[in-house]
């Protein structure tokens, strides 16, 4: 799985709550961006996990609920 995938499900999954990556190293701060655009599954996230995507930059929870404003869950690579 990579970026495109990520977006691909943005794109068609408009509702979904919960998005596990979990150790997926090819996803990149693209797919996080992607999530989070207008009209995308971003407004209705509730959690996500992302442990193992040492490619994902945010480490800050607090911008991440910027961009995901029901964000309640966010895991993140130690």
């Amino acid at each position: 799985m990579n970026d495109e995938a990520v977006i691909a499900i943005a794109q068609h999954c408009r509702r979904l709550e919960w998005l596990s990556l979990f150790g997926i190293v090819n996803i990149t701060d693209v797919s996080v961006d992607e999530l989070a655009k207008p009209g995308r599954c971003g407004r209705v996230l509730l959690a996500v996990d992302v442990h193992g995507c040492c490619n994902i930059k945010r480490q800050k929870f607090d911008d991440l609920k910027e961009l995901f404003p029901k964000l309640n869950c966010f895991t993140l690579h130690s």
